[in-house]
């Protein structure tokens, strides 16, 4: 056995583990892990705590919905080990091919405006957690997309260089390198939109799968009778405007949400999504909202 299966035994089964059976440093293990664009499980009989979180769609000229802010003042006091951003981190509406003709939709827009805006969201986050990764969304995409139309601005707007993403410690999943897989859970911005989009990830995943794009809650299980083993698909909702200006008005089938998740060394992990109504949530017997959020500052 060599380093493939190393990395596969250290994903998930837990680095000590994984070095005792293989006679080898841990050190070794986590450098081929992190090669591998993996994080390392708890060891020692921990359970570590994860906070996943999508569709934000940040815009520089408008100021960050209230679902977002709530989720935030949630990590500062929960404290998470690790968060996942699943993608769609921002919105980019002026790159979109859909607005290309729409030049008063675009006015005032700018990019470096948007790098700001995503740097002082990294360092919120990077001032409370050590551990974040970041999954390109479809809107997130529109970058690449811009400089695949105007590749002399390649070496500029690339998100790795204008974010800062390696420099940071960040990893970063494009589009085309998704899944991430933590443990026995595998990560993607979204595939599929359909009526029963979790059913079909699931079954194109065959195993675990948490995602985002569709901006609402559904869930499928799937018993797995030969290998005696259960999976299953969630998509977690946004966190965004549930009534964007393209709607027009019409009904939206959209929620506010979130989800936290408890794994152990094994890579084994329990993942409950959060639904959040009316601007407040109810969460290990507390409830959280702005309101509550403020008063506990004050």
């Amino acid at each position: 056995m060599g380093k493939p299966e190393m990395v596969t035994m250290a994903r998930d089964k837990g680095v000590a583990y994984t070095a005792y059976q293989f006679g080898v440093k841990q050190s070794t293990v986590e450098r081929y892990l992190r090669e591998a664009k993996i994080s390392p499980l708890p060891s020692g009989g921990a359970v570590s705590r994860g906070l996943l979180m999508t569709d934000i769609h940040l815009m520089h000229d408008e100021d960050e919905h209230p679902a977002y802010t709530l989720v935030k003042h949630f990590a500062g006091e929960w404290k998470p080990d690790w968060v996942v951003n699943l993608g769609d981190w921002f919105d980019f509406p002026y790159l979109s091919e859909f607005n290309a003709r729409k030049p008063l939709l675009n006015e005032g827009q700018r990019l470096e405006k948007d790098v700001e805006l995503g740097l002082r969201d990294l360092d919120w986050w990077q001032s409370r957690v050590s551990d974040y990764t970041m999954l390109q969304g479809n809107h997130d995409e529109r970058l690449d997309r811009f400089v695949e139309s105007a590749p002399a601005f390649e070496w500029l707007a690339s998100p790795e260089k204008l974010f800062e993403f390696r420099q940071r410690n960040i990893a970063y999943y494009p589009v085309r390198e998704q899944p991430y897989k933590r443990g026995k859970l595998n990560m993607i911005h979204g595939w599929y939109a359909n009526r029963y989009h979790a059913a079909k990830h699931l079954d194109k995943m065959s195993g675990n799968i948490v995602y985002g794009h569709v901006h609402e809650f559904q869930t499928e299980s799937k018993v797995l009778a030969a290998m005696d083993e259960q999976i299953a698909a969630w998509s977690i909702g946004c966190l965004c405007d549930l009534s964007p200006e393209y709607a027009k008005g019409r009904p939206m089938k959209w929620s506010h949400g979130f989800a936290v998740v408890y794994m152990d060394e094994y890579g084994n992990f329990n993942l409950y999504p959060i639904r959040i109504f009316n601007g407040s949530f109810l969460f290990e017997g507390e409830r959280y909202s702005l309101k509550e959020m403020a008063r506990k500052v004050a």
